[in-house]
């Protein structure tokens, strides 16, 4: 049975993800995900809501 490893990169324009085999060190899968938003750093996709220095900020959806 081949194992694999999982590695996410959660960048500022987009999330990148690389699936390798431990048997033969092949990468199977390098999808990315890119943000539907972009960078948000002043005001959220609502057009209202305005970002203080404080916010902590993620590309996450439920």
């Amino acid at each position: 049975m081949d194992r694999y490893s999982i590695g996410i990169d959660f960048g500022t324009e987009s999330a990148r993800t690389v699936l390798v085999s431990f048997n033969s060190g092949k990468e199977i899968a390098t999808p990315v995900f890119p943000y539907p938003d972009g960078v948000i750093y002043q005001v959220l996709p609502n057009g209202k809501t305005k970002l203080s220095s404080n916010w902590v900020r993620c590309s996450c959806r439920s």
